[in-house]
């Protein structure tokens, strides 16, 4: 789960659920191919300045999630994955994260 304050509070009320729940690390939205993905849609969205509108807004919405290519919300879900076991080890990620973000941007 993200590590935002409401998620805290719906893990109090599933106490009686036989699940550990592991929060992600704070400002680590690359861990969450779901969140990279509504950043996407997201800037497509406003490509084209504010939505005027519902009118505006639902085709540039529907528009938006034909537009993304399949191979990169793969690519998302694999980036993340490069994470995962760090994380769950507890281990050190920001080294990993720093290189990783050179790479996507180069």
């Amino acid at each position: 789960m993200d590590n935002v304050t409401f998620h805290h509070t719906a893990v109090n009320s599933m106490d009686h659920f036989p699940y550990d729940v592991t929060f992600l690390p704070r400002y680590s939205p690359f861990l969450n191919p779901c969140e990279e993905a509504f950043s996407m849609l997201k800037n497509s969205v406003r490509r084209d300045g504010v939505p005027q509108g519902t009118n505006d807004l639902v085709p540039r919405m529907t528009d938006s999630c034909v537009g993304i290519p399949m191979n990169s919300l793969t690519n998302l879900v694999a980036h993340a994955e490069t994470f995962w076991n760090k994380c769950l080890s507890l281990e050190d990620i920001s080294k990993d994260r720093e290189l990783s973000n050179k790479l996507s941007i180069s």
